[in-house]
């Protein structure tokens, strides 16, 4: 059973507005696994378990790279050097004075200007906090919501960091939404999922 908690009222799943539950979650194909990290075989538990959804990992790879069988405990995300010949690689440049190659970048990558006279294919940063999620502030430890402390002030496509006080910033949906604010989770505001359900 799903409840939509507030601090105003309470709803039962019949009642709870469908966007509500849509916009708090992550998008469901967000892929966590870094370039060149590992997609497949087993983990380091002991004893080793396969790495799969059923043991909280991931098999999929960033955009412009595929999982490779490497051993039966090992698969690795590694770059398709033949998936898209028409736009610059990775690393690759793009860009420009008097730049005459190609202008655009493979998929999982921007096209991004060191000078005047080069700019390169970048890997796009992958956004781990969630939608109306923390990304700024303080953490539950106390500590600052830094990289220092392995936490990003970024936030999902079409969301941006809205600062609340000095000790919590929180992502909120940019201003072009249509959406009134009584239908989505505010702050102090709370999702509840029964997991025997």
């Amino acid at each position: 059973m799903v409840r939509c908690v507030s601090n105003r009222l309470m709803m039962i799943a019949l009642t709870c507005p469908a966007r509500t539950l849509a916009w708090y979650s992550q998008p469901k194909n967000l892929c966590l696994n870094p370039q060149y990290g590992q997609c497949g075989g087993t983990d380091h538990h002991q004893p080793p378990r396969p790495w799969t959804p059923a043991n909280h990992h991931q098999t999929c790879c960033p955009k412009s790279f595929f999982c490779n069988f490497q051993t039966k405990y090992y698969s690795q995300c590694i770059f398709n050097t033949t998936a898209n010949t028409t736009c610059a690689s990775s690393y690759a440049q793009c860009g420009g004075k008097g730049w005459t190659g190609k202008t655009c970048c493979i998929p999982g990558y921007k096209c991004t200007k060191q000078n005047e006279y080069f700019s390169a294919c970048d890997p796009l940063p992958i956004c781990t906090n969630a939608r109306f999620g923390q990304c700024g502030g303080i953490d539950a430890d106390g500590n600052p919501w830094d990289k220092a402390h392995h936490h990003s002030s970024c936030c999902p496509a079409d969301f941006m960091c809205s600062y609340k006080n000095q000790y919590y910033s929180q992502c909120i949906k940019n201003g072009t939404s249509t959406s009134s604010s009584s239908d989505l989770l505010e702050e102090g505001d709370s999702l509840l999922v029964d997991p025997g359900e």
